[in-house]
């Protein structure tokens, strides 16, 4: 079993730095082969499936039941129910891989660490080339097939992507040599990935290595812990108050050189935590966000006498909401209300807690926070959140960050691995 569990883990980190770079839509095809996989293991090994009794395990299901329970007044019946169905599958199967991780031996970890540490690598320099050389490779490859020219936002998937997995690998780093090998990997890819169209990914990872170097400090570690997660729930539960930001703004000449998505980000969260405000309790329903601003005609284009800053205002009062509020806490927040958000920022929570637990895995629990903090960085100001690419990237990310992590030897009055 531990052979085959190591196999299949090892698989999917060799996979993963390609598909994400080829064809990062195929993160969630590439998951769920995955844990299909893991779970006919299970099935046939007769293992038990005690791990859903676990306390995050029943908050998760809790959370699924809720958003399952929203169908009954969501808009979006049909789109929301795909939505559920497809995150009970990605939830569950996410959770039986997280249990699996327990089954590795130090070698089968070592194996496992080795191919994503090369993948993340090979994958790292690829974008580096391709930001700073504006696309030569891919520029071949698409006039080769005669396809449309290279646009530099083709990077923005599999930047987050790789942004994500660098933790792991540098978890890997960090146990084979030490903490300042992983210091020195991120202000590496930080350098190489600077040219980025997205900033979101790069001000991601320079927030988690902020907390990645505070807490490799050992006697800060429980400090950063306690802040950090402090610091998750309340910023969630938070977000209604963007309500009016946009309106509170004094003057937007003094915002006329902010960049365009960070400017109408702002009147986005202001819409979607607005209409929060009207169903503040349980929410519109699962994917009922994309409908709210269903009936705002977007307006684009600047107009006779009309300054550009004027034209830039009315276009982003005009597209309010794009689809999602482009930040999984308010999209939480509109669609499931107090009590999806009760139980996300738990969620959220738990899972920074958790990782900050150094002696449950020592050293590793600095990069365990850094990767929680940039997850969450690049999910509350980028991708929605019901995407399933993305919820399968989260999900990665944290089951080969189990799989490559060497947990330190408990006392024997523990009983427990």
């Amino acid at each position: 079993m531990r052979l085959l569990n190591a196999q299949i883990l090892t698989a999917t980190a060799l996979l993963l730095p390609p598909v994400a770079l080829i064809v990062p839509l195929g993160t969630a095809p590439l998951f769920v082969v995955m844990i299909l996989a893991l779970f006919v293991l299970h099935l046939v090994n007769r293992g038990q499936f005690d791990t859903f009794r676990e306390p995050f395990f029943l908050m998760t299901g809790v959370f699924l039941l809720w958003a399952a329970i929203s169908l009954i007044w969501t808009p979006e019946l049909g789109r929301g129910l795909r939505t559920v169905s497809k995150l009970a599958v990605l939830f569950g199967g996410g959770l039986l891989a997280i249990a699996s991780t327990r089954y590795l031996t130090p070698k089968e970890r070592q194996t496992c660490g080795t191919t994503l540490l090369i993948g993340i690598f090979g994958a790292t320099v690829y974008l580096s080339i391709e930001m700073y050389g504006q696309g030569p490779i891919r520029t071949a490859i698409l006039k080769f097939f005669d396809e449309p020219a290279y646009q530099s936002f083709f990077l923005n998937r599999p930047t987050s992507i790789i942004v994500l997995m660098l933790w792991p690998a540098i978890i890997v780093l960090q146990q084979r040599f030490s903490p300042w090998a992983g210091c020195i990997a991120i202000a590496i890819a930080l350098g190489m990935l600077a040219p980025a169209e997205s900033a979101t990914a790069l001000v991601a990872l320079g927030a988690g290595g902020l907390v990645y170097l505070i807490a490799s400090v050992r006697r800060l570690t429980q400090a950063v812990r306690i802040l950090c997660t402090a610091g998750v729930v309340l910023s969630i539960l938070a977000l209604p108050l963007f309500a009016g930001i946009s309106d509170r703004i004094d003057s937007w000449n003094a915002t006329s050189g902010v960049e365009n998505s960070l400017a109408h980000r702002l009147y986005i969260w202001d819409f979607a935590a607005s209409r929060t405000i009207e169903k503040p309790v349980a929410g519109w329903g699962i994917e009922s966000a994309r409908g709210l601003a269903r009936g705002i005609k977007q307006s684009s284009g600047q107009r006779p006498g009309e300054s550009g800053l004027d034209a830039r205002k009315r276009f982003f009062k005009s597209a309010r909401m794009p689809l999602h509020p482009h930040n999984a806490g308010l999209q939480v927040w509109v669609e499931l209300g107090a009590v999806g958000s009760l139980l996300f920022a738990g969620m959220v929570g738990w899972l920074m807690w958790s990782a900050g637990d150094r002696r449950k895995w020592g050293a590793a629990s600095a990069p365990m926070m850094g990767l929680t903090t940039t997850a969450l960085a690049i999910a509350s100001s980028g991708f929605g959140i019901w995407q399933s690419w993305w919820m399968s990237s989260l999900w990665l990310a944290a089951i080969l960050t189990l799989a490559v992590t060497n947990r330190p030897a408990l006392p024997a009055s523990d009983g427990r691995d």
